[in-house]
């Protein structure tokens, strides 16, 4: 008899405390998948079924993964391993972090002359 496959999803930083977990600590959901099952369908089911999940991290109906929030799939931006139509296997890990933005005000460009950008 084969065991069921399953993917693991871990969420990270500050998006633990929006779905109701801790603010502190490692969240790791195991997750059962069948046959054919792509990382939209899992988000999909992941946003019935987690309160929060759909308002902070997968609009399901527009099928869209929330702008403030980054997907890695088995350590690459889903963007990059196939969008939601990815397929997911036994074994797989989705990890869920925060977007980042910003950086140092010192990469600002000057818009008239192009140079760096330097505080007065």
């Amino acid at each position: 008899m084969n065991p069921v496959p399953t993917v693991t999803v871990e969420v990270l930083s500050w998006l633990r405390g929006k779905l109701g977990y801790p603010d502190e600590g490692r969240v790791v959901l195991t997750e059962e998948i069948v046959d054919g099952e792509t990382a939209g369908s899992l988000l999909t089911r992941l946003a019935a079924g987690l309160p929060g999940f759909g308002e902070q991290v997968y609009d399901a109906a527009d099928e869209r993964i929330r702008e403030h929030v980054v997907v890695i799939l088995d350590g690459r931006a889903i963007e990059l391993a196939g969008g939601p139509a990815a397929p997911l296997h036994d074994g797989d890990r989705l990890v869920l972090l925060p977007g980042f933005a910003g950086g140092s005000e010192w990469a600002r460009r000057d818009e008239a002359t192009g140079r760096p950008w330097r505080p007065p």
